[in-house]
């Protein structure tokens, strides 16, 4: 049609000088300001325009220019694989996710009707986890240990100590252990991402970001497969006794890395 080829044609000069121009530690190229592009806080989610309209662009065309996609995430990938810590934790989180997202999704909510009080009883005990991922924002506050990946593995046992606790304690057991986890939840994750923005260069936190998503939960649906199968041929305690157990493996394995137990604090820059 002519009037696609002339917005083809329009675009993808547009697109092209985007590339070459824009930023990625910018943000997301959405909002325009005097006619340039700028990048929101709200704007995050969109990114998919800035790589989409290449890829359509390329699609409809063949016009190698404007898309740097493939070139963008060979770049990504190299700055990805060249740091061992950051395979290491993104492979054990696979694992480890894998075992959560059943627990939480499918093997919790069975336990408490099998031996608990059903819905009443999984709800008090996301009511303690959620009140400790509140109180958890305050004590991340005040956490900087030397060492912080090991202290975020650490954090994260104590999450998989719940789910193997769940299958055999009570209630007065489980309810202060959500708290705890909780709180150890928002510890792991301040470190996590305050570790990873300070060990990743600015230019390639999204594309390592994309890389680090990927793997450490592209073994959910797994989990939340596998989950109540095994509960059926065994019992939902002997399911979260395994899912507990696979996670604590998974993260102790990755404090058998070097990288993971020396990689220190960055120095404060402000």
């Amino acid at each position: 049609e002519p009037s696609a080829r002339r917005l083809f044609t329009a675009a993808g000069p547009k697109i092209a000088a985007l590339q070459r121009r824009w930023r990625d530690a910018d943000g997301t190229p959405v909002c325009t300001v005097a006619g340039r592009y700028t990048s929101r806080g709200w704007t995050e989610w969109t990114q998919g325009f800035q790589y989409g309209s290449a890829i359509l662009q390329y699609d409809a065309t063949g016009d190698e220019e404007s898309p740097r996609v493939l070139e963008l995430m060979r770049q990504g990938w190299s700055e990805f694989k060249s740091r061992t810590w950051l395979v290491a934790l993104v492979a054990g989180f696979a694992v480890y996710n894998m075992s959560f997202e059943g627990y939480l999704a499918v093997l919790a909510p069975l336990q408490m009707d099998q031996q608990h009080s059903g819905a009443s009883s999984m709800g008090l005990m996301m009511f303690a986890w959620g009140a400790g991922s509140v109180a958890g924002v305050f004590v991340s506050m005040r956490i900087r240990p030397a060492r912080p990946l090991v202290t975020a593995v650490a954090a994260a046992g104590v999450m998989c100590a719940w789910i193997v606790a769940t299958s055999f304690a009570g209630m007065w057991v489980l309810v202060p252990l959500a708290f705890a986890a909780g709180v150890c939840l928002d510890v792991f994750v301040v470190l996590w991402m305050t570790t990873f923005q300070s060990h990743v260069p600015a230019d390639a936190l999204s594309r390592v970001g994309s890389f680090d998503a990927f793997g450490s939960n592209v073994l959910v649906p797994v989990g939340l497969l596998v989950a109540g199968p095994l509960a059926d041929a065994t019992s939902a305690a002997t399911a979260l006794l395994a899912a507990g157990t696979l996670g604590l493996v998974a993260l102790g394995a990755t404090l058998g890395v070097r990288d993971v137990r020396t990689l220190r604090t960055a120095p404060a820059t402000v």
